[in-house]
């Protein structure tokens, strides 16, 4: 279905920015994807309930945007609405070892605050780029620890655009997911924070940059990390034991740097990540008998009519 048309119905409910077919390579860190029916970015939470309400009422297909990391994009965009959050939602709030931060606070800007305050519980961040609401419902992490492990508690809007505050208890958190549903949005978080050196924990933040600016090819359009770490073993392993480094598709190639890494050449097409993501995922089950599961968020229109599949219907 067409949603376009509605794109003036938004403009006249809602405060904001709405733009109809906004290239979504303009939004993700990968710099690939093809563009959004509607494109809207609230001025502020009513607003956003509003349009969510109105897109309910005519089941039209909404994908929450954060930062555009960890995601892939398909070629031919992303049917109905795609809601960016950014105003309203920036806010950073400290109360002794305690600290708020709204979901559009990019993750290292959260950073300097806690560091410049001594505070330990976050450091592991330092690895990951992205928007605190994409952290928290992605439960972000790396080997030192994830996002549910400081985690007090997230104000979200549920399917219904009721507001909900949820103690970490309350949210179903595994590897790499919060568990939330998809038509969830988290619209902050807070963390337990420990009083630290603050000398200790920005040395420690800083090797952590240091380290990530080593391994991984930071100068190049990428998503991050593509497969989860399957138990027992490290995906980058995985691919570096079955042949897969430098693997290349049209203009995007595992990357020499860090093997879990799929980096945009210049020009590169969704279609060929998503190959080179199956091909991968063959090379690792033939010849370690492990399947690689996907970090990255998959979205959008895939098949050749432009309509859009799950996930699951691509054999991902």
């Amino acid at each position: 279905m067409d949603w376009r048309q509605e794109g003036s119905k938004i403009q006249q409910i809602a405060r904001g920015q709405v733009v109809v077919g906004e290239p979504m390579a303009s939004h993700t860190s990968f710099r690939i994807g093809g563009p959004a029916d509607i494109f809207f970015e609230p001025a502020g939470i009513p607003d956003l309930c509003t349009v969510l309400q109105y897109a309910r009422s005519i089941r039209m297909p909404v994908f929450v945007l954060g930062n555009g990391t960890n995601l892939l994009v398909a070629d031919s965009g992303i049917e109905g609405l795609v809601v960016h959050m950014h105003e309203g939602l920036d806010e950073i709030r400290i109360g002794d070892l305690r600290i708020h931060s709204g979901a559009a606070v990019k993750i290292g800007k959260l950073l300097r605050v806690v560091v410049d305050r001594g505070l330990e519980g976050l450091e592991f961040l330092a690895a990951v780029p992205g928007t605190v609401g994409g952290a928290v419902f992605m439960n972000a992490g790396t080997y030192l620890g994830s996002v549910s492990d400081s985690l007090v508690e997230a104000e979200i809007l549920d399917e219904n655009s009721r507001f909900r505050r949820l103690a970490r208890g309350e949210i179903p958190f595994r590897y790499r997911h919060s568990g939330l549903g998809e038509g969830w949005i988290v619209l902050g978080a807070t963390f337990q924070l420990r009083q630290g050196d603050p000398s200790a924990v920005r040395q420690k933040v800083l090797d952590m940059f240091a380290k990530r600016r080593k391994e991984q090819p930071l100068s190049i359009p990428n998503a991050g990390s593509i497969f989860k770490n399957p138990p027992g073993h490290s995906a980058w392993r995985c691919v570096e034991a079955a042949g897969g480094r430098g693997l290349q598709m049209g203009n995007v190639r595992v990357s020499e740097r860090h093997s879990n890494f799929i980096v945009n050449k210049g020009d590169g097409k969704a279609a060929d990540v998503l190959g080179l993501i199956r091909r991968i995922q063959q090379l690792v089950g033939d010849k370690l008998g492990i399947q690689l599961e996907p970090e990255i968020r998959i979205v959008g229109r895939w098949d050749p009519d432009g309509n859009p599949n799950r996930v699951a219907d691509l054999g991902i």
